[in-house]
């Protein structure tokens, strides 16, 4: 049979077939909340969405909300960007200026049996999927943060550069030095973002550079040749 909530609560269903009977208990719980609005922020440079919420930011916490940021590509394939308590997340202006990228975002939350309930996927066109269920991808997410944890994981090398993979609730600072000891750039994550950014390094001159991430009291640095 097939049943129906139709409101928060807990129910207990019996059934009974002459001496035998089973019984099966329903808890009914309200959905988070979905967003509202989703924007994004930014130049092209500084690339940042933002969401906002019925609900303040004291209720988000008590609440235990999280927000996974992301988008479909061409393909229809979904990507995370982000899994964050914060309203607003930021990636790489590759990510964030590609116009085939449909992006997206949603509101979840990690009950004590660790099962996870999320709230309606609203796009950044306005649309509302109501019947999304995102368990997967933030079962997915959350897997990949056992690696992104590790400093040591922090910075890998690419064909072309190097990519920072971070998910720390520490602000955090990638830092880029020539062999000289020049800084060359500097780029900035908030604390509670999952980072996730290849640094093209079509952008540097062809030579040897130190990669520095430092995250609270943890730091990771690695030296990239550019060619």
């Amino acid at each position: 049979g097939t049943v129906t909530a139709l409101s928060v609560g807990v129910a207990t269903i019996t059934a009974k077939c002459g001496n035998v009977t089973a019984t099966c208990k329903v808890i009914v719980i309200n959905r988070p909340a979905t967003p509202t609005l989703f924007e994004r922020k930014g130049n092209g440079t500084s690339c940042t969405f933002v969401v906002m919420m019925p609900i303040s930011d004291e209720e988000l916490t008590a609440q235990g909300y999280r927000f996974i940021y992301g988008y479909d590509d061409r393909t229809g394939t979904s990507h995370v960007i982000g899994d964050t308590e914060r309203r607003y997340c930021r990636t790489s202006s590759e990510i964030y200026n590609n116009e085939l990228n449909d992006f997206w975002v949603f509101a979840y939350q990690l009950q004590d049996d660790n099962s996870i309930i999320t709230g309606g996927l609203r796009y950044l066109d306005g649309r509302v999927d109501m019947t999304f269920d995102g368990s997967k991808l933030v079962y997915d997410a959350r897997l990949s943060l056992t690696d992104r944890n590790n400093p040591d994981n922090w910075i890998t090398t690419t064909a072309h550069g190097a990519r920072i993979t971070i998910e720390s609730y520490e602000d955090a600072v990638l830092n880029i030095y020539n062999m000289n000891g020049m800084l060359i750039m500097t780029q900035f994550y908030d604390g509670g973002t999952m980072v996730d950014e290849v640094v093209d390094g079509n952008s540097l001159i062809p030579g040897i550079y130190v990669f520095m991430v430092k995250s609270g009291a943890e730091t990771n640095s690695k030296k990239i040749i550019i060619r």
